[in-house]
């Protein structure tokens, strides 16, 4: 089940930015067929849950996209990254990085059944073959991929689950999967005031079966 959210119309609300990445030349050690390649392609603000801020990502060798929703300090934070490319956020992490002789050889997207995104972040020493893993913010690694020029990736198995499936021109489609509990809720809200029994149903029924999964009531 998916929900779809309006794009606004208007450079205010849809940003969309070239980005130039930058790679260093590494052997990964990871085998790229369990990953997808991503690519930044915009910003946008739902319109009918408005606090609902995403980061459409395309596959690098593609045409799918990824609807990934962020919260507002996260939402700025990549549009400063994108617009003046300035990394407020991350420059400690940069600074660090140097000192220690570590470099960020990619980004992966994650999803927890909880409907949250984060990233992973694999680090390499110098001299070294040994990997570090950094778990942050899912905004946070988006920032440090671009600043840094280190791929961006998601799990194939994930991505093919997650991707925007049902999109029509002007719209983004989000798996009602990827939304966290506090979006169900909201969204739900908005269904039985509208009188949308159906939609209201299934995500009654997304939020009962996390209630379940958890325990919690």
């Amino acid at each position: 089940m998916y929900l779809c959210f309006l794009k606004r119309s208007g450079l205010a609300a849809v940003r969309i930015f070239i980005i130039r990445m930058k790679y260093y030349e590494t052997n990964m050690t990871y085998d790229t067929q369990d990953y997808i390649e991503l690519t930044p392609e915009g910003l946008t603000q739902g319109t009918t849950l408005t606090d609902v801020f995403l980061l459409i990502m395309r596959e690098s060798e593609g045409s799918r996209h990824l609807p990934l929703i962020l919260d507002k300090q996260g939402f700025q934070l990549i549009c400063q990254a994108l617009e003046n490319q300035h990394f407020p956020e991350t420059k400690l992490m940069g600074k660090l990085a140097r000192v220690f002789a570590i470099t960020p050889r990619r980004v992966v997207v994650r999803y927890t059944q909880a409907g949250h995104f984060f990233a992973t972040i694999f680090w390499q020493q110098a001299g070294s073959n040994d990997e570090h893993i950094l778990n942050t913010e899912l905004a946070q690694g988006i920032a440090t991929s671009l600043e840094q020029g280190c791929p961006i990736v998601i799990y194939r198995e994930e991505f093919n689950r997650l991707h925007n499936r049902q999109s029509k021109e002007g719209q983004v489609a989000i798996p009602l999967t990827a939304m966290s509990g506090d979006l169900l809720k909201e969204a739900l809200r908005l269904a039985v005031e509208s009188d949308n029994f159906e939609l209201a149903s299934q995500l009654r029924d997304e939020i009962n079966s996390r209630q379940k999964d958890t325990g919690n009531p």
